[in-house]
């Protein structure tokens, strides 16, 4: 991912990716699947690995926003 900062908030923690003028506030279940992406795996196959919370509360809707705000990168290749 392209993390830029992180700070904890109402909810979760606020993400910033592309953007510090386009946050995105992911569930802590999220935010523990973000810091086991190491950049060489695929997001699928860490958030595979992060278990069953993160697995419920990842969504096609999250994810788009996440690939829209630069938090998470489609595979080169």
């Amino acid at each position: 991912p392209a993390l830029r900062e992180f700070e904890p908030c109402e909810g979760g923690f606020r993400v910033v990716g592309a953007s510090s003028f386009d946050p995105l506030v992911v569930p802590p279940s999220l935010f523990a699947f973000l810091s086991k992406f190491d950049g060489a795996r695929h997001w699928a196959d860490a958030l595979s690995e992060a278990g069953e919370p993160a697995v419920s509360e990842f969504t096609g809707d999250i994810v788009r926003e996440m690939l829209l705000r630069g938090v998470l990168q489609e595979p080169e290749g």
